[in-house]
């Protein structure tokens, strides 16, 4: 659940399941991808977006959920989705899943055609629970959640921004390379390693610093990682590009001991690429920068299973520092 402290600080918080079961990449693996199907299965939305039941479309989809299942004990998939009931698109499948799924504890694997076949029952039995209450609840709740969370961040920005002439944000992105989660086990580090890169930040840069949100991810490829928004008064401080590859390095070389990566998001190519990009700086306010400020929110803001699952131990996984100093006199 997304908590929302609107007027000193902002504190997103999201509740971690009791996971039961040992989580192994392989799950991970396979959470990953049915979270990605049963998204693209989704009726609910918005113009566009809602879903085609068009018998083509209908097939694409079953086959898409069929390869997940083919080849997976019909037991373990249900074990394996109760790990992420936390995520509505799951929640919702726990519903729709057939009765010889929850009756019986079967061990048999499936061949292509059984889990077609298998799919294409899970399929209609979601599109009757996505069209009914329970469906529409849970997940119109959870968007009701990231937009909450979102709009809490931009005024904050905004805030921000009306007190400082010139805003500098900083978006960079920090991780860990493969050799290192090799041989250890970063994703019990990260919170230590962002504890010590902001003490390193506010050290370096006293004058300057303003305040950050940091969202703690995990990828199946990636691991654990953040993605970090960092704001400084843009009148005491200058080139953002240099500044945000300064604090990677820090990420990098000092705390991680060169165990580290980081990506850049105030590079200019990189925020090229963006009609409305909230990094940089920023010495005006108009619809545009408000805009970019959405954007950024946005994306710090989005609900994700696997972190979830994978590192129950950290309770909140967006933390912010947001608080607006009081005004000169």
């Amino acid at each position: 659940m997304f908590v929302d402290l609107m007027e000193s600080h902002v504190d997103c918080a999201i509740e971690s399941p009791q996971c039961v079961l040992t989580v192994d990449k392989g799950t991970l693996v396979w959470l990953e991808q049915l979270q990605s199907a049963l998204q693209s299965t989704c009726p609910i939305g918005r113009g566009r977006k809602k879903l085609s039941m068009t018998p083509h479309a209908r097939v694409r989809r079953a086959k898409k959920l069929s390869a997940l299942l083919e080849g997976m004990a019909l037991s373990e998939v249900i074990e394996r989705v109760r790990l992420g009931k936390s995520d509505p698109h799951i929640a919702c499948l726990d519903r729709a899943l057939p009765s010889i799924l929850k009756d019986k504890s079967m061990t048999e694997h499936l061949s292509s055609g059984a889990a077609l076949t298998l799919a294409m029952e899970i399929l209609d039995g979601l599109m009757i629970v996505y069209a009914s209450w329970f469906g529409r609840s849970k997940i119109d709740n959870a968007r009701r959640e990231r937009e909450r969370a979102c709009g809490a961040l931009v005024k904050r920005m905004l805030a921000f921004k009306r007190r400082y002439p010139k805003l500098m944000v900083i978006r960079l992105d920090v991780g860990y390379g493969k050799q290192y989660a090799a041989h250890t086990d970063p994703s019990h580090e990260i919170l230590d390693h962002w504890s010590e890169l902001l003490d390193l930040i506010k050290d370096d840069f006293a004058k300057s610093f303003l305040g950050y949100a940091a969202k703690f991810e995990y990828g199946v490829r990636k691991g654990p990682h953040m993605h970090l928004m960092l704001l400084f008064n843009g009148s005491k401080v200058r080139q953002d590009v240099t500044i945000a590859r300064l604090i990677g390095e820090l990420w990098k070389n000092k705390v991680t001991k060169g165990a580290g990566l980081y990506h850049n998001s105030n590079e200019p190519n990189y925020k090229a690429r963006f009609t409305y990009c909230g990094v940089g700086v920023f010495s005006g306010l108009d619809d545009a920068t408000i805009a970019g400020f959405q954007r950024v929110a946005d994306y710090l803001a989005k609900r994700e299973l696997l972190v979830r699952v994978a590192m129950p131990h950290l309770g909140r996984v967006l933390r912010t520092g947001l608080v607006l100093p009081p005004a000169p006199v």
